[in-house]
């Protein structure tokens, strides 16, 4: 035969005991690469990405690195354009004039 209670717990030392079980809310983030919400410390399943670092590949990192690595190459040739400009357009400096002689006049008038 099972363990039986002495005496009947009433509802209040129930519900207090129980008082702790309660439902806590996700702790969810919004992701930085993409702007979906995610549950935090956790990798995201569109990126595959966790703590900046690519834990998995999917398609959609597959997309987002290239979409990058356009953009970097898109920067380096402004740059490069932006460079030539500058060098094209700049003006030389000019030689400078050999400024005259003074010869003494004092000297000559004396």
């Amino acid at each position: 035969m099972a363990a039986l209670p002495k005496k009947k717990i009433s509802k209040v030392r129930g519900k207090t005991r129980r008082g702790h079980y309660k439902v806590t809310l996700t702790a969810v983030t919004i992701d930085k690469a993409t702007g979906t919400p995610r549950l935090s410390h956790r990798m995201s399943p569109d990126t595959g990405m966790y703590n900046g670092r690519v834990a998995l590949k999917t398609k959609m990192s597959k997309d987002l690195e290239r979409k990058l690595a356009r953009s970097a190459r898109a920067a380096k040739s402004a740059e490069k354009k932006s460079a030539a400009k500058k060098t094209e357009s700049a003006p030389k400096p000019a030689a400078k004039k050999a400024a005259p002689k003074k010869t003494s006049e004092k000297k000559s008038e004396e």
